[in-house]
């Protein structure tokens, strides 16, 4: 009888942590107006027009799109690289190419979220770049007091 308890503890692991990842939120919302949240906090201070707002909701939205299935596809490949290593004797060269999956899947997302920052450079003006990027180290500051270097 011992003998198959690893089996189903292993089982009750793998469906507890499906469905912790299933049960996982949504990205929160866009803020005000569809806006990127960081920016919906500080649309008055940059005086955002709202061919801006239109533009940068359209951005986000876009990024959220494009996003989507590859959040997805990483939560799943965690939960494959999980289950591997769950296996008695994991098969190194399984769990390696899950790590490749895993290691491109992030290299999309930071892609895309490098494609919306330039996007939202193009949006802006410099002035209101410029005072983003103040408000940024602000913000920063006083999250992180000890850290803030710049």
């Amino acid at each position: 009888m011992l003998k198959w308890m690893p089996l189903p503890a292993t089982l009750l692991v793998v469906a507890v942590a499906a469905g912790v990842v299933a049960a996982q939120p949504a990205p929160p919302p866009p803020g005000a107006a569809g806006l990127p949240p960081f920016l919906a906090r500080v649309r008055t201070q940059l005086n955002l027009t709202d061919d801006q707002v239109n533009r940068l909701s359209q951005a986000y939205a876009a990024y959220r799109t494009r996003t989507e299935r590859l959040r997805l596809d990483l939560a799943r490949a965690r939960l494959d690289l999980r289950e591997a290593f769950l296996a008695p004797t994991p098969d190194r060269a399984r769990v390696e190419g899950i790590a490749r999956r895993i290691g491109g899947l992030q290299d999309q997302l930071t892609q895309a979220r490098i494609g919306l920052l330039l996007e939202i450079r193009t949006i802006l003006t410099p002035e209101q770049v410029e005072r983003l990027r103040t408000l940024s180290r602000q913000q920063r500051f006083r999250r992180w007091p000890g850290r803030w270097r710049r």
